[in-house]
C-alpha cells in the first residue's frame, strides 16, 4: 500500500492544480481558509478620481470652456488643423521704395499700409501742401498758355497757306507757340 507521504504529496498536487485551473475557486478557498485576501464589507472603499488612461487628458467643464473646445456629436466632417505659432511678417527688402518728396505739407489721406500691393497709377496718399497748389495753378495756367498759342498759330498757317494773312502774323505767331511748347 502507498504511504502516507506519498498520499500526502498526491493530495497536495491535486490541490495546487485545482487553484491553477480555477482562479475564482481558489481566492474564494483562500478566503474560506483564512489566507487569502479578506472582503471588507463594513467599510466600503473611499470612491477616488479614475486613473487616466494613457494618452487621455481628463478637464473639467471650466477647462473645456476655457480651452474653447466644442463638444459635438461624432459624426461624417471634414478635419481642419490649424497651427497657431508666433511670427512676424516683414515686406521683401528688394520690393520696397522709398519715395522722398522735397515740400512741404500734411498727408491728408493715407490709402496704403506697409506690405500692401500696390498697381500703376494708384493713389497711395492724398497731400494737402500750399507749395502743390501753386504749382498746380502754374501748370494749369501755362497749359492753358499753350493750348491757346497752338490754337493761333494753326490758325495763322492756315491764312498764310491760303494767301490771306501777313507773313509777319503768321512769324509771331510760332514764335510764341515755340516758346510756350
Amino acid at each position: 500500500m502507498a504511504s502516507r507521504s506519498t498520499i500526502f504529496v498526491v493530495a497536495f498536487a491535486a490541490g495546487a492544480g485545482i487553484f491553477a485551473l480555477a482562479p475564482g475557486l481558489s481566492t474564494t478557498v483562500q478566503r474560506a481558509i483564512g489566507i487569502g485576501p479578506q472582503a471588507n464589507t463594513a467599510i466600503p472603499p473611499k470612491p477616488s478620481a479614475p486613473e487616466p488612461i494613457s494618452g487621455l487628458l481628463p478637464m473639467n467643464d471650466e477647462q473645456i470652456k476655457l480651452a474653447q473646445i466644442d463638444l459635438v456629436e461624432v459624426g461624417p466632417a471634414a478635419i481642419a488643423k490649424r497651427l497657431v505659432v508666433p511670427s512676424s511678417i516683414v515686406p521683401h527688402g528688394d520690393r520696397i521704395a522709398h519715395v522722398s518728396v522735397k515740400l512741404s505739407g500734411t498727408v491728408a489721406e493715407l490709402r496704403k499700409n506697409i506690405g500692401d500691393d500696390v498697381v500703376k497709377d494708384e493713389v497711395i496718399a492724398v497731400l494737402e501742401s500750399r507749395e502743390v497748389a501753386d504749382a498746380k495753378s502754374e501748370y494749369l495756367a501755362a497749359r492753358l498758355t499753350n493750348d491757346l498759342q497752338q490754337d493761333l498759330f494753326n490758325r495763322d498757317r492756315l491764312l498764310w497757306e491760303a494767301k490771306t494773312g501777313t507773313e509777319q502774323q503768321y512769324l509771331r505767331s510760332r514764335n510764341a507757340a515755340a516758346q510756350t511748347s
